[in-house]
Parts: C-alpha cells; sequence; structure tokens
C-alpha cells in the first residue's frame, strides 16, 4: 500500500508540474517562468501528499493498536474462562473425594 501510494503522488506531482508549466508555455510566458511555476505546483502536490500519507499511516497504526488491544482482551477473556473452568472441574473433584470419603466411613462404622 505505501509503494500504491508514493507511485500515485509521484504521477500526481509530474502531472501536476507538465500540466502548469505547458498551460504557462502556452501563455507566453518565459520558460524560466514556466518551469518555476511548474516546480511550485510540484512542491505544493509533495507536501500535500506528504500529509495525506502521514494522516493513512497514522489511521492504520491506530487501527492497529485498536485491534491488538482487541486481542489482548480476548487472551485475557479465554485465560479467564479456563481458569473458571480448571477451578470448578477442582472443586468439583474434591466435593466427590470428600463424598466417596464420608461413604467409605459409614460403610467402615
Amino acid at each position: 500500500m505505501n509503494v500504491l501510494l508514493k507511485k500515485s503522488f509521484l504521477i500526481l506531482s509530474l502531472l501536476s508540474f507538465f500540466i502548469t508549466a505547458g498551460l504557462s508555455l502556452n501563455a507566453g510566458n518565459s520558460l524560466v517562468s514556466c518551469l518555476f511555476r511548474g516546480c511550485i505546483a510540484l512542491v505544493v502536490i509533495g507536501i500535500v501528499g506528504s500529509c495525506l500519507l502521514k494522516s493513512v499511516f497514522r489511521d492504520i497504526a491506530l487501527e492497529l493498536l485498536e485491534f491488538e488491544e482487541k486481542r489482548k482482551d480476548e487472551a485475557k477473556e479465554k485465560m479467564r474462562e479456563e481458569a473458571e473452568s480448571v477451578s470448578e472441574r477442582l472443586a468439583q473433584e474434591e466435593m466427590d473425594t470428600f463424598a466417596e470419603e464420608i461413604i467409605n466411613a459409614n460403610t467402615h462404622s
């Protein structure tokens, strides 16, 4: 995605340079003036492109952070559920063992 965005901004910048320089040349301006205006257009598109890229990457970073937090929360929830399950199983085993001991004690008495 990064490469695609960079290529698209490069093409857009070059197009703006040639269009601005060409329109200035058709308007009768000197070649130096046309190149200067084209360079200004190139810089403006570059600045806008870099701001957009920063915004896009900031959004991606925020989404990744949210995804990571969600994944951690899900892992904690799963561990908690497993701990509860083990705890319940152990409690049931202890109750069964205690019940067997009581039954054995009553039968031996």
